[in-house]
């Protein structure tokens, strides 16, 4: 809706940073998602209840940054090759 305001060439350059920025976005947040869970198990905090360690559950974190980041590089390389950069 927006990009669609603005000539090609534009809309591409626009295109490619927003991806940048998601890109970025999820690789700090993986990065601390991470650095979070080593936290944890090198403390060994564990739930309450079951004795679990909550590095299992934090651990979703980084793993979910993982699956976005292979989506939105996937997404803007085919988008790129195709040339469909910026379209609606």
């Amino acid at each position: 809706m927006f990009l669609g305001l603005f000539p090609k060439p534009v809309r591409m350059c626009l295109y490619i940073a927003i991806n940048a920025v998601c890109i970025l976005f999820f690789l700090v947040l993986g990065y601390f998602g991470l650095v979070q869970v080593f936290d944890e198990i090198s403390i060994g905090i564990r739930t309450e209840s079951m004795q679990m360690p909550i590095a299992i559950f934090t651990s979703a974190v980084p793993i979910g940054s993982l699956f976005v980041l292979f989506r939105v590089i996937g997404r803007l390389v085919m988008d790129i090759k195709e040339n469909r950069c910026g379209t609606i």
